[in-house]
């Protein structure tokens, strides 16, 4: 029975991590639970150095999540904060002087 509950436990959750400065999607626990390692679920494009500086501790340490739908909506928002954070590229609209002098 504890083996079974050990097992589940460490195996129904999800969570935000790195690997090097990879962002990555495990399923368990961050640092493990017993004999039960984490498991790469899924890479993410993502790299910590592009994180934003409140939740790079956090990520570091892992991000807990129940599900792997929630763990992919926090990478989701990891992805929206750094967009805010990048400079606009948008050209500002250009404008034409047109002489209108006689001559």
């Amino acid at each position: 029975f504890v083996v079974g509950f050990v097992w589940w436990t460490g195996n129904r959750t999800y969570f935000v991590g790195t690997d090097g400065s990879e962002i990555i999607i495990y399923r368990g626990k961050p640092g493990g639970l017993l004999w039960i390692e984490p498991e790469l679920v899924e890479t993410t494009e993502l790299t910590l150095d592009e994180v934003p500086g409140g939740s790079r501790a956090a990520v570091t340490a892992g991000v807990e999540e129940p599900s792997l739908s929630a763990a992919r909506q926090y990478v989701n928002n990891l992805r929206d904060q750094i967009e805010q954070q990048m400079p606009s590229t948008t050209a500002a609209p250009s404008t034409t002087t047109v002489d209108t002098t006689p001559g």
